[in-house]
Order: structure tokens, then sequence, then C-alpha cells
């Protein structure tokens, strides 16, 4: 995951979680357990770094939460002129 390489790349010596595993032989779709797992985890992964003070503030993990809010945001919109 990008978002993890990043942070630890600019923030040695912090301690990160290790990110939810994916699974590239997964269809999501068919696999419901496996998907609410890693969401479930992926929660956990973001708010550790929310409440941790230094890397809430990095700028890697700034632009992770502005290109989640980016396809929200497209995703409503679609959803709404449907």
């Amino acid at each position: 995951m990008q978002l993890h390489a990043d942070l630890e790349k600019f923030n040695p010596g912090c301690k990160i979680p290790e990110p939810p595993e994916k699974n590239y032989k997964t269809n999501y779709v068919e696999d419901k357990e496996f998907l609410d797992k890693r969401m479930e985890n992926m929660q956990k992964y973001l708010k550790y770094v929310i409440k941790h003070p230094h890397l809430r503030k990095n700028i890697a993990f700034v632009q992770f939460l502005s290109n989640v809010k980016l396809v929200i945001f497209i995703t409503f919109r679609i959803g709404r002129n449907m």
C-alpha cells in the first residue's frame, strides 16, 4: 500500500502498524467475509494514523484523505444523476 510505504519513508522510527492485507486472487464481490474483515482492519489502521500526533500531519496521509474525499464526492454525484 503506497500510503504505508510513504508513512514509513517520511517517519523513520515511528511505530506504524502493518496495513490490512490484500488478496489479489479474491473476487471481492463474492468473498464478503474477506471484504468485511479488510474494511474493519483498514478502519483500525486509519484510526491509528489519525490519532498519532505526527502521522496525521504527514503530507502522504493528507493527500490520501483528499483522494478518498474526491472519490466519495464523485460517487455521490454520479449516484444522484442516475
